[in-house]
C-alpha cells in the first residue's frame, strides 16, 4: 500500500466484528474515520514529533477511536455478569444455599 495502510470495506456480522475486536482492529462506521485514523497512525510513526503535535495526536486518536463501533469491545469496557464471573474465576452460588446462610 503506497501509504502504509488501506481501508477495508467489511460485512456487518457479528462473527466479523467480533474476530476483528479479538484482535484490536478498529471498525468505523465511516470510511473518512477510518481514513484519517490509518493516515495519522502513519505519519506518527514517520515523523518526529514536537510535544504539542504529539498532544494533538493523541487527543485526536482518543476522539477518533472512541467512534470506532467496536471500541468498547476493545478497550475491555463491555461488562456483563458472565464476562465478570469469567474474569475473577468466581462460581455462582445456587439461590438456596445463599437463602439458607442468611436465615442462619
Amino acid at each position: 500500500f503506497p501509504d502504509g495502510y488501506a481501508v477495508v470495506p467489511i460485512k456487518r456480522d457479528k462473527e466479523i466484528i467480533d474476530n476483528l475486536t479479538r484482535n484490536k482492529i478498529y471498525i468505523f462506521e465511516d470510511q473518512l474515520d477510518a481514513d484519517e485514523f490509518g493516515l495519522m497512525c502513519k505519519n506518527y510513526f514517520e515523523e518526529r514529533a514536537t510535544i504539542s503535535s504529539a498532544m494533538d495526536f493523541w487527543k485526536r486518536y482518543r476522539e477518533l477511536v472512541e467512534t470506532a463501533i467496536n471500541y468498547r469491545g476493545i478497550n475491555n469496557m463491555d461488562f456483563t455478569v458472565g464476562n465478570l464471573d469469567m474474569a475473577y474465576n468466581l462460581k455462582r452460588k445456587p439461590m438456596s444455599e445463599i437463602v439458607k446462610r442468611k436465615r442462619k
